[in-house]
């Protein structure tokens, strides 16, 4: 969860980042530490890549991007069985609008009895 949320993280940002992760080496939180530096180095390092790459698609793929992404924060944010929960509940929803539709459409030439 930690490095979805450090993507958010502006580039002036990451000295401080560095800064508060020598700290937390200093007091003995290592792992979080090293993850911390891992990821801004990556995102030091790739970012420019990433941002060449998404600024040359097309915007229908920056749209599925979009989506995969968003749908990957809500999953970490909410975690895998929620979030499996709520997708089930989202498919089945996608899978019976068109023929909520078609109803809807064919109610207003049938007369319904009452």
């Amino acid at each position: 969860m930690l490095k979805a949320l450090l993507m958010f993280i502006p580039t002036e940002a990451y000295l401080t980042l560095m800064v508060i992760a020598g700290i937390m080496m200093m007091i003995g939180m290592r792992k979080i530490a090293s993850t911390i530096i891992v990821s801004v180095l990556a995102m030091a390092m790739f970012g420019p890549f990433i941002e060449a790459i998404i600024d040359s698609l097309p915007s229908w793929a920056l749209i599925l991007v979009m989506v995969a992404v968003a749908l990957s924060l809500i999953r970490v944010l909410m975690g895998r069985q929620i979030f499996a929960h709520v997708a089930s509940f989202l498919i089945y929803d996608l899978i019976r609008a068109p023929f909520r539709l078609l109803f809807w459409l064919l109610g207003a030439f049938i007369p319904r009895r009452r």
